[in-house]
């Protein structure tokens, strides 16, 4: 008995790094849906969007930067996909120099950013249900002047002129927002102050989790109507909508290399201890 658990112990540690890359391997190739049990946080920014009235609109700034991987781009594609899916005006722009290139793989698929978005599965058409206006840059600045003009950008990304998209009709300032969501590690601050403080637009954002922390009390506040956070809050959100997704395969992930590690560390604990007792060295 004593043999076998030293031998156990002295198993080549690669071992369980092989182990533990089979196992994570696993939810990457099928999502497993381990539990998950929304927060607060998740289920508020859901009904809030589940009770918005037909044909509000709903602007998104796409902030999010490649840096922040997974945590902002799995985030942005599932409240996409729910926006989407009602019957709603939906209104994006980015404030981040890495915005369209992260919008355009929500809908081509990616490896932040899961399968691919087609907004025609949700029988959304563009100009009419949903357009891209494309990168605005100025920081604050910016962030004022498209409030009070919506049409700043002349044309959307692509270079078609608003006034030939329908659906800008219903979005010229801030006072025609009925939400912004948007998706960021910064300028919290400066959102806050040019957009609900300045026009009392309920902001929702989407953080990585080192931003977490600063966004309670403004949402104690009343300032910020709720929040996501981090890989887990999308991957609560794709919960909610009935999207799983990337996130919930990603969570799969941590939580089986995490029960991987703390299982090898009991049973090297437990093998220590009995070989200790029985007089193993």
């Amino acid at each position: 008995m004593i043999m076998s658990i030293k031998k156990l112990m002295e198993i080549d540690s690669r071992y369980l790094y092989l182990v533990m890359l089979i196992l994570v391997s696993i939810p990457i190739i099928q999502p497993l849906g381990l539990p998950i049990r929304p927060s607060d946080y998740a289920i508020k920014v859901y009904n809030f969007i589940e009770s918005l009235p037909p044909e509000s609109v709903v602007v998104i700034d796409a902030a999010q930067t490649a840096g922040y991987g997974a945590e902002l781009q799995t985030q942005y594609v599932v409240i996409l996909k729910h926006v989407l899916k009602k019957d709603l005006k939906l209104i994006i722009v980015s404030f981040s120099a890495e915005g369209p290139m992260l919008v355009d793989m929500a809908y081509e698929g990616g490896i932040i950013s899961g399968k691919p978005v087609d907004p025609a599965k949700y029988g959304d058409v563009y100009g009419e249900d949903y357009v891209y206006l494309g990168y605005i840059p100025g920081g604050e600045t910016a962030f004022v002047s498209f409030a009070r003009d919506c049409w700043m950008t002349k044309t959307d990304a692509s270079g078609t002129p608003l006034e030939e998209l329908p659906i800008m009709q219903y979005c010229k300032t801030a006072e025609d927002w009925n939400v912004i969501i948007a998706f960021t590690g910064g300028n919290h601050e400066q959102r806050i102050a040019q957009w609900y403080n300045a026009y009392l637009v309920p902001l929702i954002f989407g953080v990585p989790g080192v931003s977490a922390p600063r966004m309670y009390s403004y949402m104690a506040s009343g300032q910020v109507y709720s929040m996501l956070s981090s890989l887990i809050g999308a991957a609560e959100y794709e919960i909610l909508t009935n999207e799983i997704g990337l996130a919930a395969a990603l969570m799969d992930v941590l939580n089986l290399g995490q029960l991987c590690v703390v299982a090898a560390v009991i049973i090297g604990n437990l093998g220590y201890i009995v070989t200790r007792i029985r007089g193993g060295k």
